[in-house]
């Protein structure tokens, strides 16, 4: 992270000393700085791969460096800005389309736009849904043809989280099953924490609740970050409390207490499925669940 950040800083004042730049060098500088947005989660970074990207646009020689660049932007824009995020897409794929038949960069690129839109179009209506499953598909082919580990182990897993949401969870699990196995060969360490996570909502929604635990626990225990730790916590708590089990409950609940403010952070229903399985399940009152219980007190004396 302190790398990536230090070469954005480096590009930063690379642009300010030299006031012409060829695309062939502002279009690799912007990729740097959406790339430090992400590790740092500083929006100075996105906002600068905005701003260059618009630069390329502007200036760009023909049509594969102006879809380049609308791609970049596209990823760097912040996630409220759904449409036009969805509108930066559909100009670099009509841009990209008449141009795939031979050019491979043309199609490597198609590949990624099509699968950052289709994950887009997830969450919208049933008709962006069979949308964002054509263009998974077709991603997945290109990437497939190419090799692409990294962009496959991606599309797999996009497309199983718009599985995820049809309630599809049989076919969802094999998808995200498949991201894990490219995530274990590529040695990708927080894709097979967020995998397990994903695999174990699977098993959750399927009743699979032995399974499900066992998938938690690995993403627990595999994660970094503490958000990824907490998601897996969260989990693991609902499974517990369906399941009626205690081991690891007390530890779980903890860690979440602990961390409650980063928790609600994340988002402000974090808590709610966890408090409703434990007391839907009558564990709330068990010893092992004394942690939720009392975090869930305070919960509802904050929301008062």
């Amino acid at each position: 992270n302190l790398n990536q950040e230090k070469v954005a800083q480096k590009c930063m004042v690379f642009i300010k000393e030299n006031a012409h730049i060829s695309n062939d060098l502002l279009i690799p500088i912007t990729r740097c700085f959406y790339e430090a947005g992400l590790c740092t989660r500083d929006q100075q970074y996105f906002k600068r791969a905005v701003e260059v990207g618009e630069t390329i646009v502007k200036s760009a020689e023909n049509d594969l460096e102006k879809a380049e660049a609308y791609q970049l932007i596209s990823i760097s824009l912040p996630p409220s800005d759904h449409d036009k995020i969805l509108q930066y897409h559909e100009l670099a794929r009509n841009l990209l389309l008449p141009l795939v038949s031979d050019n491979l960069k043309a199609r490597e690129l198609l590949a990624r736009v099509e699968n950052s839109m289709a994950e887009k179009l997830t969450y919208g209506s049933t008709a962006n849904l069979v949308f964002a499953r054509q263009l998974f598909e077709n991603s997945i082919k290109v990437k497939t043809e190419l090799n692409d580990k990294p962009g496959l182990g991606r599309s797999y897993g996009g497309l199983g989280r718009l599985l995820m949401k049809e309630n599809n969870y049989e076919e969802a699990q094999k998808y995200f099953e498949k991201d894990l196995d490219i995530c274990r060969e590529i040695q990708d360490v927080g894709g097979q924490v967020k995998m397990y996570s994903f695999i174990a909502e699977c098993n959750l929604h399927r009743e699979e609740f032995d399974q499900s635990l066992s998938m938690y626990e690995k993403s627990f225990e595999m994660a970094s970050s503490l958000n990824d730790r907490l998601f897996a916590a969260r989990g693991y708590l609902i499974v517990s409390a369906l399941n009626r089990s205690e081991v690891r409950v007390p530890e779980m609940g903890q860690l979440l207490a602990d961390h409650y403010e980063e928790a609600i952070g994340i988002f402000p229903a974090f808590f709610d499925e966890v408090f409703t399985a434990a007391e839907n399940s009558g564990v709330m009152k068990d010893k092992e669940w004394e942690v939720i219980a009392r975090l869930n007190e305070e919960h509802g004396n904050k929301g008062e």
